[in-house]
């Protein structure tokens, strides 16, 4: 063993000793066989990009096979009672509702209402109302200047997977008499016996059909389709019909972007029956009117167009102010709404901008003025809105809304009475209709309080500056105020007060006759009702119109009935 260590070490040491010598190798010896010539390679393209290969594998064979395993386990699960579901009866809904009242100056009322049960099928119902009252006005000619409205309706609607199909008819009769001469007139010649006022009446049919979209859209989908048509056929043979099919359409892009798309055509003629040559009048509306709806959080934007499309033509035309007798218009107008909540249900604002063009029909006007002289002249009216409002919370209980607007009319129906009518008794002079160019500003602002538990609140001041083209803004106020009180004491009885400011109002030119004032004085006056509840089918009501006995001209010449006072009971079923 020494031996082999030692001759283990020795080569060792020869082997580094070896390595560790100078440069001097010993002898070497070196042959030239030829001169060295450098040669450059040809370039080539160096693609690094692997290759792909699109090869067929074959599917690897797996075998597999699932087995139940059964583990023991020691769990035991606590025994519990089973879940008791309890029903509640719903409220029943009155499918019956019969209203009769009466009051002063032979004023009767009466209110019949039948509705089905709720069924998830269909609903139908019926409906019957009458209203009428007498005398209650001093110092005219006519006593009997009385005034009644009736009227029924008729509905069925059948419920479907995703639509609604419905259907009503409505017919109203209303008459008239214009008892609003003084004494130093004469009763008009259109009369039954001597002494009695002119009579106007007004029967009236609307029949309505329209399909509703009940689900949400999910994409693409009409959710409306409509059909509606009235006709209007007065005392002194003026006949009037108008048709209306408005389709509506959605088209949803996301959760907070929808695109709306509202379609509408409406036929109107107005014409005299017995006469060729009185005034006539007719139009043809299209509207277009496509709306994109943003929402963000509690942020909401609505940007679209109006556009519109109507012919008019007017035959016969007698007026002041020529127009064509046959007349195109196109409107197209920017609309947009907006609304931004700073501090959820503390502090928002909101604003809109928009269009409207509407046909004046002798329907639509006679609604709002009974009195109305019959042949009046139609119009359209055109009006551009832009407001701006902010809404808020004081303190609990109690919140504000404060709006401000700008109002641009076009063809504007002011109600109107001549200062001469009363020169003329042969005629029926009534209320007439003006119809002017100019513009409104708007202002409101609203307070709403609950001061107690039972008790509520509620304030309205409306201010209106007009500037009209080719007079004023005849009859109308620039001041309108309101106070609400409501007191409820739970189901026993509830207690209204309204109580209203109607500011001065000029009649007519004071110019074109100084022997009666043009102007109109203002008036404070209230209402109140009361209603207690003496069971859940049975309650009884009385109702106190112009409390305060003010003898203002509600009626444009027509005084008003200075007290009224209507007690009945309600019976629901």
């Amino acid at each position: 063993m020494k031996i082999k260590a030692f001759t283990r070490i020795a080569l060792t040491v020869a082997h580094l000793t070896a390595f560790g010598q100078n440069e001097n190798l010993g002898q070497i010896k070196l042959e030239v066989i030829g001169s060295y010539k450098a040669t450059i390679e040809d370039a080539q393209k160096l693609n690094d990009l692997p290759r792909t290969e699109d090869t067929a594998r074959s599917r690897v064979p797996v075998k597999f096979e699932i087995k139940p395993i059964v583990l023991a386990t020691d769990y035991t699960p606590e025994p519990l009672k089973p879940a008791r579901i309890s029903k509640s009866a719903i409220e029943p809904v009155p499918r019956t509702f019969v209203r009769i009242g009466a009051g002063l100056y032979a004023t009767p009322l009466a209110e019949v209402r039948y509705d089905s049960d709720r069924s998830r099928n269909n609903a139908f119902g019926a409906g019957f109302n009458h209203y009428s009252t007498r005398t209650g006005v001093r110092n005219i000619v006519f006593e009997n200047n009385g005034l009644s409205t009736t009227s029924g309706s008729v509905y069925y609607r059948h419920f479907f997977t995703n639509y609604s199909l419905g259907a009503s008819t409505d017919l109203e009769y209303d008459r008239v008499k214009y008892y609003g001469l003084p004494k130093l007139a004469l009763p008009p010649v259109d009369t039954f016996r001597a002494g009695d006022p002119a009579i106007q009446s007004y029967l009236i049919s609307t029949t309505r059909v329209d399909a509703t979209r009940l689900v949400p859209v999910s994409q693409f989908a009409m959710t409306n389709l409509g059909f509606r048509f009235d006709f209007l056929r007065d005392r002194y043979d003026i006949a009037e019909l108008h048709a209306a099919l408005p389709i509506d359409f959605r088209l949803k892009r996301t959760d907070n972007r929808n695109l709306n798309l509202r379609l509408a055509y409406e036929h109107m003629q107005h014409y005299n029956t017995q006469n060729d040559l009185a005034m006539a009048f007719s139009a043809n509306v299209i509207r277009v009117r496509p709306a994109m709806n943003f929402s963000k959080d509690e942020w909401q934007f609505d940007l679209g167009l109006n556009m519109v499309l109507s012919n008019y033509v007017r035959k016969n035309l007698i007026s002041i102010d020529p127009k064509e007798p046959d007349e195109m218009y196109f409107f197209i107008f920017p609309e947009g709404r907006f609304k931004l909540p700073v501090i959820t249900d503390v502090l928002e604002f909101d604003g809109m901008l928009s269009f409207d063009y509407q046909l004046n029909t002798l329907r639509t006007l006679s609604r709002q003025w009974l009195f109305i002289s019959p042949g009046i002249e139609l119009d359209y009216t055109q009006k551009v809105q832009a407001q701006v409002g902010m809404s808020g919370l004081i303190f609990p209980g109690a919140s504000y809304h404060l709006s401000a607007g700008y109002i641009d009319w076009r063809n504007l129906p002011i109600f109107y009475r001549s200062p001469f009518y009363y020169t003329t008794p042969q005629d029926i002079q009534g209320v007439e209709v003006l119809y002017l160019d100019g513009n409104q500003v708007p202002l409101q602002a609203k307070l709403a309080i609950k001061l107690t538990k039972n008790i509520d609140a509620e304030g309205i001041v409306n201010y209106n500056h007009y500037e009209m083209k080719g007079g004023k803004a005849w009859h109308l106020p620039n001041w309108r105020n309101e106070i609400k009180l409501k007191y409820s004491n739970g189901n026993s009885f509830d207690l209204g007060f309204d109580v209203f400011f109607i500011g001065e109002r000029t009649a007519f030119d004071q110019s074109l006759n100084t022997a009666i004032s043009a102007r109109l004085r203002p008036y404070t006056d209230a209402n109140m009702h009361l209603n207690y509840h003496f069971s859940k089918q049975m309650s009884f009501f009385l109702t106190i119109n112009n409390m305060f006995f003010n003898a203002y001209e509600h009626y444009l010449g027509y005084p008003a009935q200075q007290f009224l006072a209507i007690a009945g009971a309600v019976y629901k079923l």
